[in-house]
């Protein structure tokens, strides 16, 4: 019979030291862990959405107000299942639009870059040192959390929403999400290439993109011209962007200001021009606005 193992001075000394080690590493993720610097006040109950009206109002009175922040991309309140989502730098709230008072609240110490909402969830997007890539979707009538992601992303985005997805667009780079954060699409520069190629026009500025079921659309200025870009939403890996089309601009100061399911209207030279995702061009007509002509790019207006 082999002789039982004993545990000497020297096995119990490495072991502590081993798990000393184990607690301050731990310890130190914790303690820089962006999301420990952050207060969630969930609702006190799931927010029952109020039946809708069955007729048409005569008139309209203001009944409350709030502030709200300025943010690229949310030209106006965002409303999912019947709250209304106001916010400021640092934090997020949602509103019963009944009187206004505060449902549930995210604040954190990071500044606030784009706001989304999709699939019952508010998306929240964070500016960390990895640029604005902290993001957390949080379920819109409860107030609890419901996933993350963080990745590298550009210093300033605007955010890329549908009912279907959720994203962000820089100058230099376009991501979309499905409903658990997962990226469906990269489009432009990609940080630390694994495979090159990928990217069918690395180095162009992206000036707008949105987004509607299946379809992508962007528009870009590139060395070779100004371009609209008709592409798959989920193409088969998420690196490799699949076009359906492109189509040549006149103006380098062109930008989407609607999608469908099957094309894009862009605004350009003072001419709102639809197209196919074809390429087609369908319709033009001639516009002259100021709102629609000094607008700050990249832009994704909400349709």
């Amino acid at each position: 019979m082999s002789r039982p193992l004993r545990r000497t001075r020297g096995d119990l000394i490495s072991t502590a030291l081993i798990a000393a080690v184990s607690v301050v590493a731990v310890g130190g993720v914790w303690l820089t862990a962006p999301i420990r610097e952050s207060e969630l006040r969930p609702a006190e109950s799931e927010f029952v959405t109020a039946a809708p009206m069955e007729t048409v109002p005569t008139a309209l009175a203001e009944t409350w107000s709030a502030d709200a922040g300025v943010l690229p991309g949310v030209p106006r309140p965002l409303v999912i299942d019947g709250l209304v989502v106001s916010h400021d730098a640092h934090t997020v709230r949602a509103l019963d639009p009944a009187d206004g008072t505060e449902v549930w609240s995210y604040t954190r110490d990071l500044p606030l870059c784009s706001l989304g909402a999709a699939w019952g969830r508010v998306v929240t997007t964070w500016r960390a040192a990895n640029g604005c890539g902290d993001v957390v979707s949080i379920d819109a009538g409860t107030g609890q959390y419901h996933r993350t992601r963080s990745a590298v992303s550009p210093d300033e985005v605007v955010a890329v929403n549908s009912n279907d997805r959720v994203g962000t667009v820089g100058a230099e780079r376009l991501e979309l999400w499905r409903s658990d954060l997962v990226r469906t699409v990269e489009y432009g520069k990609v940080e630390g290439i694994q495979e090159p190629h990928l990217q069918p026009h690395p180095g162009c500025r992206l000036t707008s993109a949105l987004t509607r079921s299946e379809l992508l659309a962007v528009t870009e200025v590139c060395g070779d011209g100004t371009w609209l870009r008709f592409q798959e939403a989920t193409p088969e890996q998420s690196r490799e962007p699949e076009i359906r089309s492109s189509v040549e601009l006149d103006s380098p100061t062109a930008y989407l200001v609607a999608v469908g399911e099957s094309g894009a209207a862009v605004i350009d030279d003072a001419e709102i021009v639809s197209y196919s995702d074809e390429g087609t061009e369908l319709h033009r007509l001639g516009v002259t606005s100021p709102a629609v002509e000094e607008q700050e790019l990249p832009y994704a207006p909400v349709t």
